[in-house]
Order: C-alpha cells, then structure tokens, then sequence
C-alpha cells in the first residue's frame, strides 16, 4: 500500500500527549498559500491549539479532525527483506538544509535571526522569535517540487521553553502533511524525530513546493532554533510497538496472559529501585515472568521520576545504577529506556545516550525511521477502547512507526488494551500492519547516513 493513499475519510488529529506531562496554549491558523493567511483565521489542528482565537488555553489531552477527501490507494509491493529496503530507500534521505544560507527562508510570524553561536550541525542555526500571540513561523518555497511520498521530515532544534514544533509539506494546492513534536525546553540541539500528526486537504507528497516551520509556545513565549532539516525513510507498512511503564503489578497480572493469547510480546519499562518495593509494583520475580514470556525489560529511572535539574548523583542513580539493575537480572537484548514524563534535558539525555540502545521521549506518533534513536516517539495512552481502535487504525491506515504505551490498568484502560489488541490482530491479519520489538527497532528502522 502506498503509505500516502489514504483509505480514510478523515485523517484524524494524533492526541500527542503522555500521561503525566500536559502543556497549554493557543495555536494560530495554519492556513497556507492558496488559503487566507490572516491571523485572524482559525482551523482544526494538532492537539495544543485550538480553532477559537479568542480562547487562552487548551488542554493537551483534547483531539481534534481535520477531515480529508477519500480517496483510493493502490496497492505497492510489501518487501519483507528489511536489508532490500534499506538499500532502496529514496535519495532524498539525509541533510535537506544545513542553514549555511538562510536566504532562502521567510519570516512569516515573528521573526526569524542567524545565530553562529549555536548549531547542530555547519556554523550556524536559525532562530525564531515569537510573535505577540506566541507563534513564530518561518517558510521556504523550493525553486523544484520534490517528492516526500516515502520519507517523514526531521530538524534539529532545541528552544529556551516548551512548546510545539511543527514542519508543513505543501504542495501546489496548498493542501499539506504536517508533522508534530511537542518538546520541553532546555533539550539538547540534536535530531528529533517528528511524527504525522494531520493531513490538510487532500495533499500530493510528490509535488512538495512549500515547507513551512509552525512553532507554539505552551506557557510564556521563547526562543526555537532550527538546523539541519533532514529526511528519514518510512517502512513500507505501518508499525506498532507496545509499552508498559511504571512497573505496576497490572502488567504481569493482566497484560502478560492478554498479549499471550494474541500471540504479541511488550516492553515493561520499570522503575528500578521501586521494583519489589510492595504496594502495586511489581516484585523482581514479576519481571522476571516476563523476560520468560519474551517480553523486553527496561529502564524507567530508579524511581520514575522526571530527569531534569538533577546533580551528577542523583543522574547516576536515575540512569546508570538502572542500567546496572538490568543487566544485574540477566535481562537481555537491547537496553531500553522511557524519559518519565517523555522529560529530560541535556545532562540526563547524554547519560541515557551513552548507557541505553534505544529510548523514548518524545510525544507523536507514525514517524519514520529514528534519525535519533534515543528520542524515539510515543503516542498518547489510550484511555478507552474508541481511542485505541483509533490509534491502531492512524497506524495502519497512515503508517510509519507508532509505539503505544499503557501505565497501570483497570477498568477502561484495561479494556483499552484489550480493544488495541483485537484491532492489531486485524490489521495484521489485512497484511496491513506488523508488529515489532524494541530489538528490530534497533536494528532495521535506525536511519544512519
């Protein structure tokens, strides 16, 4: 299937956020060249914006649709050789723009600065600045259209506060593919991978003339910067990872015999130095259960708790002694972590880099291949059945690769599960979706110039 032949007839807005981290404020028009452009014009957008400008703030939990135009899709070949795939991925692949000239870009909304203090990759970035309402948005028009049919787009960037980061791929029409990140302030200037959050109109990826840089600030306004814009490939067919973090005993009560019947293996992302501590965590034999059952074991901190501010001490227990637990119970395969609250800044984020395989952090869903595999994304957690059928449907019906999480479960997050993994089973059964580990995620969908 052609991952941009949408079979829907709406493409629905990806609810970004992780339970736990929440972010406000209001997000101007997105329109685009072919459409009014006035500030004063509101549409459907990402979660974190809102279609009523007259409105202060919007909860990062709310959803919203954008509807499309249906429209059939044909068929492509499924190539089931990962190596294949890999040596047939798109020339477009890698740095677009390093921002050595920033001539070619736009100030739209706010304004838009050369900084040579700070880059990522060459001698310079570009720094936003927002407008009075918070919103910066800078653009280029490309002197060629290019085709983006089978790549997801990726920036450097880092920003003194949080807020939402967005990239528009326009076509002639003005119709778009907008791809979204929400990301604390303070973070490294590294690669961040950006997710398929909203489809406007009905938009051509092979005839891309217009991209555009939205970026909404959650709180006071600051400062973004933006380097290195780069393409990644996509996967043929959509991909679904589930996660568990926390540790709650849930996950072996419950989810260990749920996944088991549909024949599907999860992460558990534990707590280390809360595991055996009584209560609703999970005792050290719990994990264990789940190792037999092929489930990978990770690190979610000593305690769960977010990694920001923190001495080198406290670090090195949040972190390494994690990594030590793990490797201490024998549990093998690729180290994996979650940032608790998807938080970190750029002391917390080199110590994971150098001690874990893989992590997660960001929030989003259907990216592609991770240009940085320690900032993976994770969607929102599912809190009742509808939401999940949704979330296992944007991605077989939009693609890219979506990891699903689940805290501790009862009640209708129990039957979220449940729901998650009856519509798994029938898309993969279409052929339309598979399902993959943290160990192939590390392996086969880590892009590496």
């Amino acid at each position: 299937m052609d991952r941009r032949a949408y079979l829907t007839t709406a493409a629905v807005t990806a609810g970004l956020a992780i339970a736990g981290c929440t972010g406000s404020g209001d997000r101007e028009d997105q329109s685009v060249d072919g459409v009014d452009d006035s500030e004063d014009v509101g549409e459907e957008a990402v979660e974190g914006e809102q279609d009523d400008e007259d409105a202060d703030e919007t909860d990062e939990g709310e959803n919203t649709e954008d509807e499309t135009d249906e429209e059939d899709g044909d068929d492509g070949d499924e190539d089931e050789d990962e190596n294949e795939e890999a040596e047939n991925h798109p020339s477009i692949v890698g740095t677009f723009d390093d921002f050595e000239d920033e001539g070619p870009w736009q100030e739209f909304l706010g304004s838009m600065s050369v900084d040579t203090e700070r880059s990522a990759i060459g001698s310079q970035s570009v720094v936003m600045e927002p407008n009075e309402r918070g919103t910066a948005r800078i653009r280029r028009e490309l002197d060629e259209p290019i085709d983006t049919s089978e790549v997801a787009p990726g920036l450097a960037t880092t920003a003194d506060g949080p807020g939402w980061a967005l990239i528009q791929l326009q076509d002639p029409d003005g119709n778009y593919h907008e791809y979204g990140q929400y990301m604390p302030g303070g973070t490294p200037m590294v690669r961040k991978n950006f997710g398929l959050t909203r489809v406007r109109g009905d938009p051509d990826p092979d005839r891309v003339t217009l991209i555009q840089f939205v970026r909404w600030y959650a709180g006071s306004a600051s400062r973004f910067w933006v380097d290195d814009l780069h393409f990644v490939p996509e996967p043929d067919r959509g991909k679904v990872a589930l996660c568990f973090r926390g540790g709650h005993e849930s996950h072996r009560q419950q989810a260990l015999s749920i996944l088991r019947e549909h024949g599907i293996t999860g992460t558990a992302l534990v707590p280390t130095e809360a595991i055996g501590g009584g209560g609703a965590t999970m005792s050290p034999a719990q994990v264990d259960d789940l190792a037999q059952a092929g489930w990978t074991i990770g690190g979610y901190g000593a305690r769960g708790r977010r990694l920001t501010g923190l001495g080198d001490g406290q670090l090195d227990r949040e972190v390494v002694q994690s990594a030590a637990w793990l490797d201490e119970r024998g549990h093998e395969g690729p180290r994996v972590f979650a940032f608790p609250d998807a938080q970190y800044d750029a002391d917390s984020y080199e110590l994971v880099r150098n001690h874990y395989d893989i992590a997660f952090a960001e929030r989003s869903r259907s990216q592609g291949y991770a240009a940085n595999p320690h900032l993976w994304t994770a969607a929102e957690s599912p809190t009742d059945p509808e939401e999940a059928t949704e979330l296992v449907d944007w991605a077989a019906d939009i693609g890219g690769i979506t990891t699903i999480p689940f805290e501790g479960l009862g009640g209708e997050s129990l039957a979220a599960l449940e729901a998650t993994l009856d519509r798994i089973d029938e898309r993969v059964a279409a052929g339309e979706l598979d399902v993959v580990t943290p160990a192939e995620m590390a392996n086969q969908y880590v892009f590496q110039e």
